[in-house]
């Protein structure tokens, strides 16, 4: 998904790559891309889908209303297939004799 940002302050342009990736940068002008891999960068970061979706909708321009359910809906799949998977150490034994094997 493309993201077009006018602003006064190009200063808040780092705001915007938490969860986007930088196409272009102009004076007052930024334009970014939101992929799965920057939605992954930054729940990896503590940052939520909720607080995304908070932040452009604190960012709308007047003219759009509400963002898209295709894209809540797409945030919150990403989210969701996140928290879904987890990789953790574990340990692995073969040939183990049980307690029932050990008193004989």
């Amino acid at each position: 998904y493309r993201i077009y940002v006018y602003q006064k302050n190009s200063n808040n342009n780092q705001l915007f790559l938490i969860f986007s990736e930088i196409l272009y940068i102009l004076p007052n002008f930024f334009v970014g891309e939101i992929t799965e891999t920057s939605i992954s960068r930054a729940l990896k970061s503590g940052i939520t889908i909720q607080n995304i979706l908070g932040f452009i909708r604190e960012n709308l321009h007047c003219v759009c209303r509400s963002i898209p359910s295709t894209i809540l809906n797409q945030f919150r799949l990403w989210e969701f297939q996140k928290k879904k998977i987890k990789i953790e150490n574990c340990f692995v034994f073969f040939d183990m004799v049980t307690q029932g094997h050990q008193e004989m």
